[in-house]
């Protein structure tokens, strides 16, 4: 970047003349040798010129100097300096930024220089030295050796100041300097030498990537093989090893990054955009990860991180869907910036001339609407991303509603003709061989409880007390694997859905409707089932268990309400009306059934707490829609022993099937873990909770289920407190995942932290998830009745990685949902009364508060508050303390207290804390009120569940 300025055209032309301008081919590094050389001669021709002339040789100073001026880079490395020469203030004010005698402001450059200066021998230098030449494309590689570029204008490297000033021309036509700008293979140069030695610096140097166009393309051929000739030389260094897993971006400065380790409880932490590669959040890299030794940080050792760098992006980031409105202030004659409603993508820009939408004018950019968009390229670390359409005006429910799939990645599956025309045509009469072939209970007392708004029965119980005084207890699952075959046209095709779609307005059914109604268990109708059957004794001691394929007729479908009434009131002789229609048998005969079946549930229950079983209890809510589908109510989704009752028969049926597949088919079996939390997390959450006076023992599930249990006994049941320590402690948990047991490589990768059992699947919800019909086929194999499915190890892999990306993704949609319908109701409601909680305190300007009857986490923006709200530490206990609120004294409050919330519509919260009135101003987006949780780093609930959605941030005033 350093041009020369010269006394006059004579002296150039003298210089210039004599650089050989030959550029026929690549000179070799004997031919490079003799070019400095005679170099070297020209530079004495044009000294011995220089003598002649008026300037003094006084007036010169040679010498090296550092930190001072601009320090230039010649061979000698000499710096030339004229005292006299009136531009010098000038080229160094320029060139660093500062007047001369400022703080000098070390840039790329400066370190080059020294580095080159402090090197301890001279082939170090030299080897230093032609690593920049490369860099700086003055050499070329040409196989193992380093060539001049022949299309350089070849200017001589050392000059006189009697023929030339060493400065950067400067007149007033010359633009400001602009920063360098940060490459991939910068940064991670720049990290690479924090762990290496400065000697061997030069061995480990990642080349310039190639761009197209100015355009990153880390997946070209040239540039692979760049990335992953370096990645080896940096394991045969043993500085680090590769590493598999999904990107998790900070939610509050999306230019970092984190990565779960699965070899290591410290995560990998990605510094900038570009040193991940422009990967977004959620997508799945691999990852070349350092290994921590005494040059480590110790900031980064007390953080438990390692830093890396991605080598290899595996998704496809094409294909993600980005929903966003445009920024129309920040617009121009050729670009248009659109902001993501997640936060955690950045903002992209779309180029007016090229984008078909708006080159058309088929999309005019209008306020306050969310368009669809997709990324096309990256060019100087900026997306780019081309239009799709327009979604609609973002304060619509409707619209609201489409973009809650779009942004999550969701298409729910419209059914071909040919695959609707290929099913059982209505009515459905089940074979003669099936009832020759099944067992047939369709006599039995069995019937359905679910919700009350359910429509796919997937699961139904019976009870039957034995001669022995034991009971044989079913558990009867829709045999939805009947109706579709291994590899058909529906099973390939539900196979990449993977999952039911539960949205508040609407379901998206993982099966055609029909298909939905014929496998569903309704009562008075026979249906083709999957049952397990335990003989157990009245202290829910399993004695045996059995697996069959029957036929059963539900006598009733029951809602849990009802359940739950037979259960409060076993005694009670229901009138006609109280309950659904019955069919075959009499209320009191169910209520019996029912009953019997709750007492083995509870001791089920209790066994399996004692066992170290964690409940993280995460508040939902139910919205009351109008007739025109907007919210009128809500209510907290509560649950009693009747859903308990459900929920221990299908957990048990689920563990049961799990051992019986995993026996018979140690490679393909299709199982459910739940890894440990992250250790470094868990002893975070200690910490905090020993400063809150509480204990709380994390060495196993069952420690950290019993100090969770006495923290709530000591604190009296107090509903704030367990809304918030429920929080806590789902911070550093991970998501469960589907596996395919041919890729788990030991016990621990098999087993369930939460339910602390050695090993479990899904079997019980075939209709609205396909890895229980994949079970349901193995389990039907392992039971000699069915053929061994087809599918490897490696394509269960894929498959379940699919199945766990779509239900993550139908869950976030799900509380997304419900998010775009709170706000809705706040807008048409106006104020209403919540209880909250203190959930978190920042020493700064943040407040996190938790509503506990909905589960929705706040952030509360502090700054410039009146009352003044001070942070405080008393006896190590951290709190806020309200001045100057009108109270007598001051008004401090603690993390896990009560307060009142009182929502004035998306804009407006007020929070009361005894006589403390709290207003908060905030603006309203569908991710404003989150019910997720905040998980360190900064960014996400845990490592694989991130808060995606943003608090509200508010500033709060006395009322």
């Amino acid at each position: 970047s350093i041009a020369l300025a010269y006394k006059s055209d004579e002296d150039r032309d003298n210089c210039s003349s004599s650089v050989s301008s030959d550029s026929s081919h690549f000179p070799n590094d004997e031919e490079t040798t003799s070019h400095f050389a005679k170099s070297d001669e020209i530079d004495s021709s044009c000294n011995e010129k220089r003598t002649a002339s008026s300037v003094k040789s006084t007036d010169l100073i040679e010498t090296t100097v550092l930190n001072e001026d601009v320090a230039v880079l010649t061979e000698s490395l000499t710096m030339h300096i004229n005292k006299t020469d009136t531009t010098r203030k000038a080229s160094t004010t320029e060139k660093v930024g500062a007047k001369p005698n400022a703080p000098f402001l070390i840039n790329n450059e400066c370190r080059l220089i020294m580095t080159l200066l402090t090197a301890k021998d001279e082939s170090t230098r030299n080897c230093l030295l032609r690593k920049a030449a490369v860099d700086r494309h003055i050499f070329l590689k040409n196989g193992d050796k380093d060539v001049l570029n022949n299309r350089l204008v070849r200017i001589k490297n050392v000059f006189s100041p009697a023929s030339s000033k060493i400065v950067k021309f400067i007149d007033d036509n010359t633009p400001k300097r602009r920063k360098d700008k940060a490459t991939f293979e910068g940064e991670v140069n720049t990290l690479v030498r924090r762990y290496i030695s400065e000697a061997d610096t030069y061995k480990y140097i990642l080349q310039e990537m190639v761009l197209n166009n100015g355009r990153y393309d880390f997946s070209s051929e040239v540039n692979k093989v760049a990335i992953e000739s370096f990645v080896k030389s940096l394991i045969q260094a043993n500085l680090g090893r590769i590493v598999e897993g999904d990107i998790r971006v900070n939610e509050y400065d999306n230019t970092e990054a984190y990565m779960t380790n699965e070899d290591d409880d410290r995560d990998i932490y990605f510094s900038s955009t570009l040193i991940r590669q422009c990967a977004f959040h959620g997508t799945r890299v691999k990852a070349f990860a350092f290994t921590e030794d005494d040059r480590t940080p110790m900031k980064e050792v007390v953080k438990r991180i390692v830093r890396g760098f991605v080598v290899e992006i595996l998704d496809d980031q094409s294909r993600k869907q980005i929903v966003g409105k445009f920024d129309l202030n920040r617009t121009n004659s050729s670009t248009i910036v659109i902001v993501p409603d997640d936060r955690r993508l950045p903002r992209f820009k779309i180029d007016k001339s090229s984008d078909v939408m708006l080159s058309s004018n088929a999309i005019v950019p209008q306020a306050n609407t969310l368009y669809l968009v997709k990324l096309d390229y990256w060019k100087e670390k900026k997306p780019y991303a081309s239009l799709i359409e327009e979604i609609g005006k973002a304060d619509e429910l409707e619209t609201g509603n489409r973009a809650v799939l779009l942004k999550n990645s969701l298409n729910p599956t419209v059914f071909s003709e040919s695959i609707l025309s290929a099913l059982p045509k209505e009515p459905f009469v089940i074979p003669a061989t099936e009832y020759n072939s099944r067992e047939n209970l369709t006599k039995e007392c069995i019937f359905t409880i679910d919700p009350s708004t359910a429509k796919d029965l997937d699961d139904a119980v019976s009870c039957t007390k034995l001669e022995s005084g034991n009971f044989e207890v079913g558990v009867h699952i829709s045999d939805v694997s009947y109706f579709i075959n291994e590899n058909s046209e529906l099973d390939n095709v539900i196979k990449d859905q993977a999952t039911t779609i539960y949205l508040v307005n609407k379901v998206y059914h993982m099966l055609p409707r029909q298909l939905c109604d014929l496998c569903s268990l309704l009562p008075g109708q026979d249906k083709l089932t999957f049952s397990v059957f335990w003989e157990v004794t009245p202290k829910a001691e399993i004695v045996s268990t059995r697996f069959a394929k029957t036929i059963i007729n539900s006598c009733s479908k029951f809602a849990y309400e009802h359940a739950q009434l037979m259960i409060d009131q076993p005694d009670k002789e229901f009138e006609e009306g109280n309950l659904p229609t019955i069919h075959r048998f009499t209320s009191r005969e169910v209520c019996e059934k029912i009953n019997m079946l709750n007492e083995l549930a509870t001791i089920l229950r209790k066994k399996r707490f004692e066992n170290g079983c964690i409940s993280i209890n995460q508040k939902k809510i139910i919205f009351d829609l109008n007739d025109d589908g907007e919210p009128i109510a809500f209510r907290p989704d509560d649950r009693g022993e009747s859903n308990f009752l459900i929920e221990e028969f299908m957990l048990l049926a689920n563990q049961s099937v799990a051992r019986f597949i995993f026996d018979k088919f140690p490679n393909i079996a299709v199982l459910r873990n739940h890894a440990p939390p992250k250790p470094n997390m868990m002893t975070e959450l200690v910490a905090k909770l020993e400063t809150l006076n509480y204990k709380m023992n994390v060495s196993s599930a069952k420690t950290v289920a019993d100090s969770i249990a006495k923290i709530i006994r000591s604190a009296g049941n107090n509903e704030a407190l367990i809304a918030v320590l429920n929080s806590m402690i789902a911070k550093p948990m991970v998501r469960a995942e589907y596996v395919c047991s041919g890729h788990i490589n030991n016990a621990k990768g098999l087993r369930h932290y939460a339910l602390s059992i050695p090993i479990y699947t899904h079997f019980t919800s075939p209709i609205r998830r396909y890895p229980d019909i994949l079970v349901h086929r193995l389990l039907a194999a392992a039971l000699n009745i069915a053929p061994i499915p087809t599918r490897s190890p490696s394509e269960l892999r894929q498959i379940t990685r699919n199945c766990n990306d779509q239900k993550y993704n139908a869950k976030l949609a799900g509380e997304d949902s419900t998010n775009l319908y709170f706000l809705h109701y706040l807008r048409l409601v106006g104020p209403i009364k919540m209880r909250a909680a203190i959930k978190e305190l920042s020493k700064g300007t943040d407040l996190h508060i938790m509503l506990i009857d909905s589960g929705h986490n706040i952030r509360v923006n502090m700054k410039n508050n009146e009352p003044e709200v001070k942070f405080i530490i008393a006896n190590g206990v951290p709190s806020i303390q309200f001045v100057g609120c009108g109270a007598s004294t001051a008004i401090r409050a603690n993390i896990f207290d009560p307060v009142l919330v009182e929502g004035c519509g998306p804009k407006n919260l007020i929070i009361s804390k005894d006589s403390v009135l709290l207003k908060l101003s905030a603006k309203s987006s569908i991710a404003d009120l989150s019910p997720r949780h905040n998980n360190g780093n900064k960014m996400c609930r845990d490592q694989s569940e991130p808060n995606r959605g943003p608090r509200l941030r508010s500033t709060m005033h006395a009322a």
